[in-house]
């Protein structure tokens, strides 16, 4: 950026920011798209981004170790699950853990006295437990953080899921899924009534089955009934598996059930479910994928979803990545990948305004498509004016 530029140039460097630029962004694309940036060698950083985007969602917290291939002299990144971030004796929110240098652990976190996270400490599978310390005693850079859901309050160190303001109530929506389906399958057990009217002879139209159940192994041919009614029944059974019944004049047959027991599932289901999505801010529209309103609406739906997935990408960006790449620019440095007029002789200066203006990135990729190209090139032409209107704008 040209803020940055000038940061540079005021403390002495000259830096051909294209060719800087060029040469960082293309070492640290290659390198985070490969499975070297993998402490198991497993994944690319996205999708390491990914699974910790995710278990914050779900989880809480993740805590993030950056380590050094002593080979290939990278980094790499390891994803340890918030739940094993544990105090080795006692220490939470409430009785601090105390230590001889005078820093506390709380929640598995030790902190100086400014509230700085100073190391973590793992709970292994054999119980005992691992120091992992926040940042590298030589160098400073930040080797270990957490990736955080929610803060839940100001004092307590750890996050909460995002998803924790709704969990009560998705459990409820699907305790009433699960009750209108069943509903739903009692219904469809049905349960008839045979109607006499006063022209009826009284006949009983399923005495022949009744018969049947009664005597397995007999016979009940002596029960009367119509050839129509018989030949019906045969035909029935022999497509549908079903059984038909001829009733005689002045009887019909009706469920007890009929108009008696409706469900309102959609009606009572889908506007809980679009409070849930306006809770963890995302569009219902977009949340369900179901664009059948106007397209003013479904354009405000996504133009709303782009402007909260900008805002997200921006604090994963300095949350996630940041740390990542300040550790993958200095080690390319060092290892001549990348020219930096300047920039050691500021790091062992601690010329932080110099080492700010190095380690400024954006984080760039694919957002929300448009819905209708054509009106969106429209309006491009409107903002160009006259003067415009024949400027390719691909």
């Amino acid at each position: 950026a040209s803020t940055k530029g000038v940061v540079l140039k005021r403390g002495g460097i000259d830096l051909d920011k294209e060719d800087f630029n060029e040469d960082i962004e293309a070492a640290f694309e290659t390198w985070s798209d490969s499975k070297a940036a993998d402490f198991s060698g497993m994944q690319s950083l996205h999708a390491l981004a990914f699974e910790a985007k995710k278990n914050a969602i779900v989880g809480g917290d993740v805590l993030v170790i950056l380590r050094v291939n002593k080979k290939t002299f990278l980094p790499t990144v390891q994803l340890v699950d918030g739940a094993h971030v544990q105090s080795p004796m006692f220490g939470n929110d409430f009785f601090e853990n105390v230590l001889p240098n005078g820093n506390t652990i709380r929640n598995g976190i030790e902190m100086n006295a400014a509230g700085e996270h100073v190391a973590y400490h793992i709970r292994k599978r054999d119980m005992s437990f691992e120091r992992v310390a926040a940042k590298d005693t030589a160098t400073g850079l930040t080797m270990a953080y957490m990736v955080n859901g929610i803060k839940f309050r100001i004092d307590s160190n750890r996050s909460i899921p995002i998803l924790s303001a709704v969990f009560e109530t998705i459990k409820k929506l699907e305790r009433y899924k699960e009750a209108t389906v069943a509903q739903a399958e009692e219904q469809n057990k049905n349960v008839f009534q045979i109607i006499q009217e006063a022209i009826s002879d009284g006949t009983n139209p399923i005495a022949k089955s009744v018969a049947k159940a009664l005597n397995p192994t007999g016979v009940a041919d002596d029960l009367p009934e119509t050839t129509e009614g018989r030949q019906l029944a045969d035909k029935v059974a022999a497509t549908t598996n079903k059984t038909a019944f001829f009733m005689p004049r002045g009887q019909k047959m009706e469920n007890l059930n009929a108009g008696t027991s409706q469900l309102y599932f959609k009606d009572f289901y889908m506007p809980n479910a679009e409070i849930l999505c306006a809770t963890v801010g995302i569009p219902p529209n977009v949340a369900l994928s179901k664009y059948d309103t106007s397209f003013s609406a479904s354009r405000t739906g996504t133009k709303d979803w782009e402007h909260t997935l900008k805002v997200d990408r921006k604090k994963t960006a300095n949350e996630f990545y940041q740390p990542v790449y300040e550790l993958f620019l200095h080690l390319a440095i060092l290892s001549n990948r990348v020219s930096a007029p300047g920039y050691l002789m500021a790091f062992y200066k601690g010329d932080t305004m110099v080492l700010a203006a190095y380690r400024s990135a954006r984080f760039t990729g694919a957002m929300f498509p448009h819905i209708d190209p054509l009106k969106e090139v429209r309006a491009e032409r409107e903002k160009l004016g006259p003067l415009g209107k024949n400027i390719p704008l691909t």
